[in-house]
């Protein structure tokens, strides 16, 4: 399998599912990040069944003709287009389009990304996937609509049948991804059970779907999505009951946000383990987010699916404007509450860096303190706090061996150059201002990898200026660069090529970026070195000449595009 990307701009015709084309032989299979700690895109798409991807323009693509679409998802294809066009026909907001296709359809595509930063920094980003909220609506709408319905003959029969049928349709409308897979299955076993009038335990319900969506996609245990799903289902279904005794109120408004501030904390405790791992954040003011946003996004939700069933039926087109603009603002409002709670200072715990072996001590830890809360041991207690001291002597350890540590690294990034220089609780960038000046790029490619080393982000310092630049045992002057006893140079045009006088200086490796005409045979000429490196910025073209021109003198050399990023450590 493969994934085309396509240049829209340039297409005259968009292919449409079902379409068979022909494109060339250019696929290329997915390669693993050479950066360290950079999030690893070929493995998260194998998970998905898919190894290769292709760049393509109009001239490549030949339509054949055929279409061979199924028949049924063509035409949930063709209302789930005709729905995405109605939000943007009559909502007028761009980031308000946004967050309504992805509350009620899944398509998450045109969310920016600060937006999603918001909701994610809140703890809040689950409202905009479709999931059990979602989900359950349908089903108590359909249920509700189809009450009258029990009392015929075939009413009990025919409930079940649309009951299924609208929940599976639902989640092939929003693309059935795995918390709506979880959903949908989990919904579909509780409405059986209800036809056959029996107790339907809802451990039973979750297993039972889990099992079926991995028989039929073992691969969903490894995506996010599906593991989050559960666990925060679980988390809830388990610990919801345990936490609301702290709290009995009599006043049933009181209930509520005592139900809703439980759940919140029931979610957080069961993904918090595997939210630390993969995010290295956690949002401190979950609580009040949550308080706040799932009755709002409820709202939102509710008049959202008024919305869009109201859209495609024959209402005047007055009445449908007018539905679109009290959406808007509603949606409108809950983003700029969802900012201003971003906003808060110390919104979030960032910058903690855990491997899976802490991870999972974590969850070890706060499994045997949960059981011994619930069941009065005190083993258990003890058991938890053991596994929290080996946890904290781990790290402790691991920080002792890693903070003292001074390392110079040439990052391995697509299309730019940069060097990092970590002193002990410091990283110093320098390279491409275009990318050390991006915080999306950063988030990306360095902050992990500055959180590995016990770097917190306020401490990760792009250098606006690198001329004459030196921090410990590092100094940099462009074109010559020295870290420790190391000296060496960063050619990007050349004009960077030293004068005469360092042509008798050796120097222990020379950077080449940004496809400077050097040839091999040249620059072993001029200088006397030991290693050359070629930055990820160079054309495939340059490199590849460049590595046959080396072989061919007898010069080591590194390509960060195919080689994994260099490093020297002290």
């Amino acid at each position: 399998n493969a994934i085309l990307y396509l240049k829209k701009e340039n297409l005259t015709r968009l292919p449409i599912y079902g379409d068979e084309i022909i494109i060339p032989n250019r696929i290329k299979l997915l390669e693993p990040p050479l950066n360290p700690e950079t999030f690893d895109y070929a493995r998260f798409m194998q998970f998905k069944r898919i190894y290769h991807s292709s760049y393509l323009q109009q001239v490549d693509i030949q339509f054949t003709g055929k279409n061979e679409a199924n028949f049924f998802r063509e035409h949930i294809y063709v209302l789930k287009k005709k729905l995405l066009a109605n939000i943007d026909f009559y909502i007028s907001g761009k980031d308000e389009r946004g967050i309504a296709k992805a509350l009620l359809l899944g398509d998450e595509t045109d969310i920016l990304p600060q937006i999603t930063a918001n909701y994610a920094g809140t703890g809040t980003l689950h409202v905009l996937s479709v999931s059990g909220l979602h989900v359950g609506l349908i089903f108590m709408v359909l249920n509700f609509l189809l009450r009258h319905i029990m009392h015929t003959k075939t009413g009990r029969f025919t409930r079940v049948v649309v009951l299924l049928f609208g929940l599976m349709f639902y989640g092939f409308l929003t693309g059935l991804s795995p918390s709506v897979l979880r959903s949908v299955t989990t919904f579909c076993f509780v409405v059986i059970g209800m036809n056959f009038r029996s107790i339907t335990n809802i451990y039973n319900s979750i297993a039972f779907s889990a099992l079926a969506l991995l028989v039929y996609d073992p691969f969903l245990l490894m995506q996010l999505g599906f593991q989050l799903s559960y666990l925060a289902v679980i988390g809830i279904i388990w610990l919801h009951p345990h936490i609301s005794k702290f709290w009995q109120p009599e006043n049933r408004k009181l209930a509520w946000v005592r139900d809703v501030l439980a759940m919140s904390v029931a979610a957080q405790l069961a993904t918090f383990p595997l939210g630390l791992y993969y995010f290295n954040q956690f949002p401190t003011y979950f609580l009040l987010s949550n308080l706040i946003v799932i009755p709002w996004a409820t709202v939102v939700l509710f008049g959202g699916v008024i919305f869009l069933v109201i859209s495609v039926l024959p209402f005047p087109e007055f009445f449908i404007s007018f539905c679109g603009e009290v959406l808007r603002w509603l949606i409108f409002g809950l983003n700029k509450t969802v900012e201003w709670l971003s906003a808060l200072p110390f919104a979030q715990w960032e910058g903690t860096y855990i491997s899976i072996f802490e991870s999972l001590l974590i969850c070890a830890g706060m499994a045997f303190l949960i059981f011994a809360f619930i069941h009065k041991q005190k083993y258990l207690y003890h058991a938890g706090l053991v596994v929290f001291v080996l946890f904290f002597s781990f790290r402790s350890v691991k920080k002792f061996q890693t903070l003292p540590e001074n390392r110079l690294t040439i990052h391995a990034i697509p299309k730019t150059s940069v060097i990092s220089i970590k002193q002990k609780d410091h990283l110093y960038l320098l390279g491409d201002s275009a990318f050390i000046n991006n915080p999306d790029q950063l988030k990306f490619h360095i902050n992990r990898f500055a959180y590995s080393k016990f770097v917190p982000k306020p401490y990760i310092n792009p250098v606006k200026n690198a001329l004459g630049f030196e921090t410990g045992n590092f100094y940099f002057d462009a074109p010559f660069g020295q870290f420790k006893d190391q000296q060496f140079l960063w050619l990007k045009s050349r004009n960077d090529l030293p004068s005469s006088s360092f042509h008798h200086k050796k120097f222990s490796f020379i950077i080449l970026s940004k496809n400077i005409k050097m040839r091999m045979a040249e620059l072993k000429e001029k200088l006397d070195f030991d290693k050359v490196i070629f930055t990820a910025d160079n054309s495939f073209y340059r490199t590849a000449s460049w590595e046959k021109e080396c072989k061919d003198l007898g010069i080591a050399c590194v390509n960060l595009q195919k080689d994994f990023s260099f490093a020297i450590t002290y």
